[in-house]
C-alpha cells in the first residue's frame, strides 16, 4: 500500500529525520574510513605546528615535575591539588643524555642517568646501580615523538575504529613493533591524544592517560598525566615547569662513583 501523499517528501526535500539519520550515516562512514595514518597524521599537524619534524628542533628540555604514587588497588586516592607527592627536576640533551633528579623536600634523594648508552640510578651517595631497559625506550620523549618513532619502528599499525575509553570515544591506533605492542586512542573531534599503552603481550593491563594540553612555543604538549592498572589509578604526574631550548650544564650528565 502506498503511503499518502502527505508524508511522502516531495522532491527536493526530506523529513529531518530521514536527513538527519543520512547525516549521521555518512559522519560515521568518514570515520571508518579514516586509515591509521590519516588519524596520526591529523594528530601530529595538530600537536607539532603543522610538521612533525618541528619537534628535532627541540635540543634542549628542562621538566620539573610533581609526582604521585600509591601501590595499585590501593582506594585511598590522593589528590595532586591537595597532596604534595615528590619533585622532579629532569634535563635532557638529545639525542642522547636525560637526567632526573628526585627531591626529599629540598635534597635530591636519587638521581635517575641515561647518558650515550649507559643507564643509571644512584640514590643518595651510593655506587651507581644499573638500570635495565628492556624493550622500553629508556631516553625522555614527549609524546608525538614517542608515537612517531612507534609508527617508525612499526611491523603493522591499524585503526581498530572507535572505542569508548575514559571520559571520551576515541580511535584505537594499534602499532606493533619488534619488541612491543602499542594502542595510541585520539580523539576524533580535536585529534588529540587522550590514552596510550603498551606492552609485549598486547595485554593493556596499564593505561596512560595524557591531559591538559597547553601550548608551549607552537607545541601543544599536554602538562597532566595519569597511569591506571586494571582499572585503578596509581600514578599522577604533573608538569610545573616546561622549558624548551634552554642552556643545560654538561656536568649534568656527569656521575662520579667508585668504581667508573
Amino acid at each position: 500500500m502506498d503511503l499518502p501523499y502527505s508524508k511522502v517528501p516531495r522532491q527536493g526535500q526530506g523529513s529531518p529525520i530521514i536527513i538527519l539519520w543520512i547525516a549521521l550515516t555518512l559522519f560515521s562512514n568518514v570515520l571508518f574510513a579514516q586509515s591509521a595514518n590519516d588519524v596520526l597524521e591529523n594528530y601530529f599537524k595538530v600537536v607539532s605546528n603543522g610538521d612533525i619534524n618541528n619537534w628535532d628542533k627541540i635540543k634542549t628540555a628542562y621538566l620539573e615535575t610533581s609526582d604521585t604514587f600509591v601501590q595499585p588497588g590501593n582506594q585511598n586516592v590522593p589528590s595532586l591539588l591537595s597532596q604534595k607527592g615528590s619533585r622532579q627536576k629532569m634535563y635532557r640533551v638529545w639525542p642522547d643524555m636525560s637526567m632526573t633528579e628526585v627531591f626529599d623536600d629540598t635534597v635530591v634523594s636519587a638521581s635517575y642517568y641515561h647518558v650515550k648508552g649507559k643507564h643509571f640510578l644512584i640514590f643518595k651517595q651510593n655506587p651507581p646501580i644499573p638500570l635495565p631497559t628492556g624493550p622500553y625506550e629508556p631516553y625522555f620523549e614527549f609524546e608525538p615523538v614517542m608515537v612517531y618513532h612507534a609508527l617508525k619502528k612499526n611491523k603493522q599499525v591499524e585503526n581498530l575504529g572507535l572505542k569508548n575509553i575514559g571520559t571520551c570515544e576515541c580511535f584505537d591506533i594499534k602499532i606493533v613493533t619488534k619488541n612491543l605492542i602499542w594502542h595510541f586512542y585520539i580523539n576524533p573531534d580535536n585529534s588529540l591524544l587522550e590514552y596510550w599503552s603498551n606492552s609485549t603481550d598486547g595485554e593493556e593491563t596499564t593505561i596512560t592517560r595524557v591531559f591538559n594540553y597547553a601550548k608551549i612555543d607552537n607545541y601543544l604538549i599536554p602538562l597532566s598525566e595519569s597511569k591506571s592498572r586494571d582499572g585503578h589509578d596509581f600514578f599522577w604526574s604533573k608538569r610545573n615547569v616546561v622549558k624548551l631550548n634552554i642552556p643545560i650544564d654538561p656536568n649534568k650528565f656527569v656521575y662520579t662513583a667508585k668504581g667508573n
